[in-house]
């Protein structure tokens, strides 16, 4: 269940510019400074230093593309902004490929680089047949707060 109303098309697309930076803080730093570290301290790897590195980068780099599909239409910089990745017609399923192909996108069309970002996040939903969306707060979430 989705609830736009309170929000402007600008507004969710300011948020999913935000997520998309957090996704790529909590995913990028990380590795790099594991990497950098790992390269350091060599001795303890031997000669097994650039497999353990190439398996460390693709473990990092595959949970952040697929980081959408495997949890639940958000990721977590999408949770932390409250908005969701959807099917053009609203519907929860996501193919593996359009979450696939909406991360490599989100990576060329970066937010730093790019003054307008909205009319590429829209050939991004339009590309990869998906669209951003608020995530409507529960009754219950909200009965506890008050």
């Amino acid at each position: 269940m989705t609830d736009n109303s309170r929000f402007t098309d600008k507004q969710v697309i300011e948020k999913y510019k935000r997520s998309i930076l957090v996704d790529q803080f909590i995913v990028f730093v990380p590795m790099i400074v594991s990497i950098i570290t790992i390269k350091t301290i060599t001795q303890f790897f031997g000669s097994f230093t650039n497999v353990f590195i190439s398996i460390l980068f693709i473990l990092i780099f595959g949970f952040y593309l697929t980081s959408d599909y495997f949890m639940k239409n958000s990721s977590i910089g999408k949770k932390i902004y409250h908005i969701e990745i959807l099917n053009n017609d609203h519907t929860r399923k996501l193919l593996f490929l359009s979450v696939i192909m909406r991360r490599i996108m989100e990576l060329t069309y970066h937010p730093l680089f790019n003054r307008d970002f909205i009319s590429h996040s829209r050939k991004i939903n339009s590309f990869t047949s998906t669209c951003v969306v608020q995530k409507a707060e529960s009754h219950e979430n909200i009965a506890n707060i008050i």
